[in-house]
Parts: structure tokens; sequence; C-alpha cells
């Protein structure tokens, strides 16, 4: 037996009953494409406080990285495990990759805003990334490595986007990147 099919069984016959409406609640709040709609209102107050550039940073990141998403998904055209919820292709995961996009990004520029509370940033985003991560496998319409290729996919995606946002597009050269040294 493989790994996703391990997980799946025993999540399927062990997971508490009393989490699945909050599960729900994740899933609807960020659902595929709902994450660029609360990034697209995060870059409005961005905007209106004079942040265009975080603004755009942020939007064209999750832009771009859903698109990723997608054509990884229509490559691989892999089978999700049977479920009532969702019916298109299961890896990567997009809730994965979406949470990575959405909180990384999100850490990033308010890290850059509030650079005290940079490891409090970090720390919430981690903490969404991962109940998201476990959202999908805990309604059983993703396989474990489907969750884990979605979270490798949005850490490399954001690492290489917040590596040329800092160097070429918010011109600091690294002096405030959320990816810096001395932030590890």
């Amino acid at each position: 037996m493989t790994i996703d099919i391990v997980t799946h069984t025993w999540n399927q016959t062990h997971h508490p009953a009393a989490l699945y409406g909050l599960m729900r609640l994740i899933d609807k709040l960020f659902r595929e494409g709902a994450d660029i709609v609360w990034a697209f209102l995060i870059a409005i107050v961005l905007v209106i406080n004079r942040r265009a550039r975080e603004a755009a940073a942020l939007l064209g990141g999750m832009i771009v990285g859903t698109g990723v998403t997608f054509v990884v998904k229509h490559a691989v055209k892999r089978a999700r495990p049977v479920n009532d919820l969702v019916h298109s292709y299961s890896f990567p995961s997009g809730h994965a990759v979406g949470a990575v996009l959405f909180w990384g990004l999100g850490a990033w520029i308010a890290g850059r805003l509030d650079p005290r509370r940079r490891r409090l940033y970090q720390l919430i985003a981690a903490c969404w990334i991962a109940l998201i991560g476990w959202d999908r496998i805990y309604l059983g319409v993703h396989w474990l490595t489907d969750v884990i290729g979605g979270y490798v996919i949005g850490f490399v995606f954001i690492a290489a986007w917040i590596y040329w946002m800092d160097r070429w597009y918010m011109g600091k050269r690294n002096a405030d990147s959320f990816i810096s040294t001395r932030s590890l």
C-alpha cells in the first residue's frame, strides 16, 4: 500500500466527526479562487494606503502562481480519492498551493511593512497553511502527496517570486526579504 492509501484509509476511519463543520467552513473560506478574491480586497486596502507595489506583488504572485497550479494539474491529471465534494484533478492541491501563496505572500508583505512583527506573521501564515492542508486530507478530497506537492510548488514559487520582487520590483535588493538569511 502506498502512503496515500494508508493515510487516506486511516483518516477516513479515525477523524473526529465534530471537526467536519469547521473543516467545511475552512474549505468554503479558502476554496480555489477565493484566495484571489481575498488578495484583491487586501490589494485595494494596500493601494488606498499608498502601497501599490505591495498590492501588485501580492496580486501578481497570486495570479501567476494559480496559473502555474492550473498548468500542473492539467499536465498530471491525477484522479482524486473518491468523494462527493470535488470533481477536478487532484495533483497538486490547489488549496495547498493557494494557502502558501496567500499566507506566504501576505506574511512577506506584512513583514516588510512591520519588520518587528515578521516572526509573528510567519507563525500565523505557517499555522493557516498547515490547517488548510490538513483540511484537504480530512475532507478526503486530496491524497497526502497532493498536499505535499502543493506545498512544494507553492514554496518554490513564492521563493522565486519574492526573490524577483525584492531584487527587481521592490528595489531593495533583499534588504527586507522574507526569505533572507536574517529571517531564518
